[in-house]
């Protein structure tokens, strides 16, 4: 019985160790009382998930803990990038529209998988291979972004030397630089996130949605701009010929891009969601 009882609890010290490895104590005491039924041996308990982890149950009927004690049956369909792509059965939260698309589940707030209930079966097939996810050659991919990064860097400058005698040249530009800058944000995978094809189904459809949003952007940009032109003689001198005014503009014109990125991106991603379920 106490030769039990210790294996068992140096079976405990030993999750507990690997888990103290990769995490803070917070965050394994955290993972300890939200996943205590995992020592009866139910499921692995493990302190992050990880694909390898994961890969084995796409295609499979899993119950999912995350954290803040929410619990999901869910039919398990792919894993993208740092998500677990799932088309939710059942769930102690809310899913809206969960009959008509998939959900994105990040890895790191799920605590546990173990297989579902048995009586429980998909409701649809798995998607076909997405090609925004698939594998694809990069150095192809920076080639046909290379006359985009050449616009916005030493095309910039010729475009903005060339227009500023024009009457707002300055804002046409502007407008041309900050429309390379956002196919490039929206489209390409820098600073490590995920890409889109224009070769892709979904992207394709949502084109026109795109163009229009952008379109809405550059007019924002451009009265942006105009009305700072036009401000910037009633302004004091500090503002009217320092630095501040130029990047007061800056700024602002930043923001408009990072809220259209977002836009951008979001709906790109939701649109792959809900084709996940066809």
């Amino acid at each position: 019985m106490f030769l039990s009882a210790a294996r068992q609890i140096g079976g405990y010290l030993a999750i507990i160790s690997q888990a103290l490895s990769h995490h803070s104590v917070d965050e394994c005491i955290d993972l300890i009382a939200t996943g205590k039924h995992h020592f009866l041996g139910r499921a692995k308990l493990t302190a992050k998930m990880l694909p390898e982890d994961l890969a084995p149950w796409v295609d499979k009927l899993a119950v999912l803990s995350l954290k803040d004690g929410e619990s999901t049956t869910a039919h398990v369909l792919d894993l993208r990038g740092v998500d677990l792509i799932v088309d939710v059965l059942s769930s102690n939260r809310p899913y809206p529209d969960s009959e008509h698309r998939a959900f994105a589940i990040p890895f790191r707030r799920i605590l546990s998988v173990c297989p579902a209930p048995s009586g429980l079966s998909p409701r649809r097939a798995l998607p076909a291979p997405d090609p925004c996810y698939s594998d694809y050659c990069g150095f192809v991919r920076i080639l046909a972004f290379v006359p985009v990064i050449l616009l916005i860097g030493p095309g910039s400058v010729v475009l903005f030397v060339m227009l500023q005698e024009f009457p707002y040249g300055t804002q046409f530009a502007s407008l041309i630089v900050y429309t390379a800058a956002t196919v490039l944000g929206t489209f390409s995978a820098a600073k490590g996130q995920q890409r889109y094809l224009f070769t892709c189904p979904v992207v394709g459809s949502q084109l026109s949605r795109l163009f229009q949003r952008h379109v809405g952007f550059l007019a924002a940009l451009f009265m942006v701009e105009t009305a700072a032109f036009h401000l910037r003689p009633h302004l004091s001198a500090y503002w009217r010929t320092g630095k501040p005014f130029e990047v007061t503009v800056g700024i602002l014109c930043l923001c408009l891009y990072s809220a259209q990125m977002f836009s951008n991106r979001f709906l790109l991603k939701r649109a792959h969601l809900e084709r996940s379920p066809v």
